[in-house]
């Protein structure tokens, strides 16, 4: 089985078993894997369980967060390695084209584009803006991750008996349609591959739609200093002054007029009065990572 590195986004509560290790144990299908950016609901991004974790023989693993500690049983077969690791990007691409989005912005390979539109949303929503509008699309990305945990190798893991009993029912050589049926309801239920080892944490992704009008009157430099200036805005590390306009040659009120930004949160973020009070970023935080 191939091993592959995944970023899961998961929200922390307080219980026994530690966030994450559910994923682990079931597999996934690699065509709906294009990329770690992935949108996908959570029943195409996990199938059946593979393997069997469910003993707690592992040293329990603390996590602090928000000044408390929370307390997850861990399997031995498994390694929590604390990271606290941050990372900003406050322009990572402005695509022109939708090729240049397509192959570059997002890091998938090049291949059906049908294909890859029906399991990427921000793709989709980029091809629309592109061709339809002639607008650019800036991304922008605030990445967070907590811990990592790494899973053993596949040669000592029990498989789940439910897993084995499938397994059970295969032939070398299938035949006949009902015995190659089989093999096509395990890869539907159990995947085509397994993760090995993921970061728990959260991403934050601004899209900004720049239009036509915009970028004919501006340099691409210009603009691509706006986008990187209205991310840091939008997320409340920077406050505006009078001089953002002049250091980019561009007006940041008339930027923001020929704009339209998207924020992802992900986790997703259900908003609360408590949550539109304060800053987003950090009511993201804490909305996610409290008791």
């Amino acid at each position: 089985m191939l091993k592959l590195l995944f970023l899961l986004l998961v929200t922390i509560v307080t219980a026994k078993d530690l966030p994450g290790l559910d994923y682990l144990t079931s597999g996934f299908d690699a065509l709906k894997m294009i990329s770690n950016n992935e949108d996908v609901t959570s029943s195409d991004r996990s199938k059946f369980r593979l393997f069997d974790l469910s003993e707690r023989d592992g040293n329990d693993y603390e996590l602090e967060v928000m000044n408390k500690t929370h307390t997850f049983s861990t399997p031995s077969l498994i390694q929590v390695t604390n990271i606290n690791m941050k990372t900003r990007v406050s322009v990572e691409s402005v695509s022109y084209t939708y090729f240049n989005s397509y192959s570059f912005s997002f890091s998938i390979p090049v291949g059906p584009v049908q294909v890859s539109m029906g399991y990427h949303s921000a793709l989709k929503m980029a091809y629309q803006a592109i061709t339809k509008k002639q607008t650019a699309i800036g991304m922008s990305t605030d990445w967070w991750g907590m811990f990592s945990v790494q899973l053993a190798p596949a040669y000592i893991l029990k498989f789940d008996p439910i897993f084995n009993r499938s397994l059970s029912k295969l032939v070398a050589n299938p035949t006949t349609d009902s015995k190659q049926m089989y093999y096509n309801q395990l890869v539907s239920t159990f995947g085509t591959h397994y993760i090995s080892s993921i970061v728990v944490g959260g991403t934050v992704e601004m899209f900004t739609q720049v239009n036509s009008e915009f970028q004919e009157s501006h340099s691409k430099i210009s603009v691509s200093q706006e986008i990187g200036i209205g991310f840091g805005l939008e997320m409340g590390q920077i406050s505006i002054s009078n001089s953002f306009g002049s250091e980019v040659g561009v007006n940041t009120e008339d930027f923001k007029k020929n704009t339209q930004i998207q924020v992802e949160f992900s986790p997703a973020v259900i908003t609360t009065p408590e949550t539109e009070k304060k800053n987003m970023i950090f009511g993201w935080i804490e909305l996610h990572l409290r008791q």
